[in-house]
């Protein structure tokens, strides 16, 4: 099992990673630039993919790639994946948009794909987690 990886801010304004040491305590080393250019290009879309962040970061695709294994311990694939089901889990908590306009919203081609992403790491259906977010909100 792998440690939880967080990204913050220092006092510098750049972006570092950390993750609990064994001994209990945090570790925490500044994040390659290319990769801190990735994560604020992605901060300012809803949908982009690695070749866009790629072209953006002046890398190629594979290059990318491993940069970003090496920096945050995950693919850019789940990274973008991740980040797209709290996109939209946010839009099932915030908004009256159906769950076919919101999983457009999100980047999927088409709802049925979106609704077992969802599921799959929810738990729940996108239905469901709306009805969940209503009932606790009362």
């Amino acid at each position: 099992m792998s440690a939880q990886l967080d990204i913050r801010m220092d006092r510098t304004g750049h972006q570092t990673r950390s993750w609990p040491a064994e001994s209990g305590q945090e570790m925490c080393r500044p994040l390659d630039r290319r990769v801190r250019d990735a994560l604020e290009f992605l901060a300012e879309r809803s949908v982009c993919s690695v070749s866009e962040l790629a072209r953006e970061t002046n890398l190629s695709r594979s290059g990318l790639q491993r940069l970003f294994k090496k920096e945050m311990g995950m693919l850019i694939s789940d990274y973008l994946a991740e980040q797209r089901l709290q996109k939209a889990a946010s839009l099932l908590r915030a908004s009256n948009l159906s769950i076919k306009e919101i999983a457009f919203k999100v980047g999927y081609e088409h709802h049925s794909s979106f609704t077992h992403a969802f599921e799959s790491g929810f738990s729940e259906s996108p239905g469901q987690y709306r009805e969940q977010s209503d009932i606790a909100e009362c």
